[in-house]
């Protein structure tokens, strides 16, 4: 597979299921990030798996309750709300917590507070 211009490269987002993808197949990463024409839309596989992560997601908020990161008002917002939740030390779980960092974007399913910090 040929390398990706670097313009490309700051396009392209690593999810858990295409980094799983890319441990399981190289090729299927790259058939997911570059679809050949006329099968851009997902397939009913694609969408199963979102339908159950969020039911894994809801059960996990409910199995260990924590403060909820919103998505709803953007990407800044998520990591300026994750920010004022780990600063908050009453705040012992945190459900989507989001973090960037020199063009990493890191969504953390469960984030729990440990006696180290």
């Amino acid at each position: 597979m040929p390398p990706l211009p670097n313009e490309q490269l700051n396009k392209v987002q690593l999810s858990k299921s295409r980094f799983i993808a890319g441990l399981q197949c190289p090729k299927r990463l790259y058939l997911e990030v570059h679809p050949p024409a006329g099968l851009e839309a997902q397939s009913g596989g694609s969408n199963l798996q979102i339908i159950n992560g969020y039911a894994v997601g809801e059960m996990a908020c409910k199995l260990y309750p924590g403060s909820l990161v919103a998505y709803d008002s953007g990407l800044s917002a998520a990591i300026a709300q994750t920010a004022n939740l780990v600063a908050d030390e009453s705040v012992q779980r945190i459900h989507e917590a989001t973090f960037s960092f020199e063009n990493v974007l890191v969504r953390v399913d469960l984030l729990q507070r440990s006696s180290e910090g």
